[in-house]
């Protein structure tokens, strides 16, 4: 949704500042209503945020979210871009 969803995101960020981590998504909504890979996707945040906010380091958080995955070509394709060590304050 360029363009769409991009100044809300930049309100946000002006009022409560640089986030430590930014999660980003690009489902296809065809799989959200009707299941497929999407499905297991979105599995996965609920469990990214909770291995976060157990002091996880980023990196564990998210092979904890993958293994929530049972389609491997999610677990394949969900990529971290950060440093794996980093805890969130």
């Amino acid at each position: 949704m360029d363009g769409v969803t991009d100044p809300a995101f930049w309100y946000i960020v002006a009022w409560h500042g640089k986030p430590d981590v930014q999660v980003t998504e690009f489902i296809n909504v065809d799989e959200v209503c009707h299941g497929g890979e999407a499905a297991d996707q979105i599995g996965m945040n609920p469990a990214l945020l909770q291995g976060l906010s157990a002091r996880l380091t980023l990196g564990e958080a998210v092979a904890q979210a993958k293994a929530v995955a049972r389609d491997q070509n999610v677990r394949r394709t969900w990529m971290l871009f950060g440093d794996p060590t980093t805890r969130l304050k």
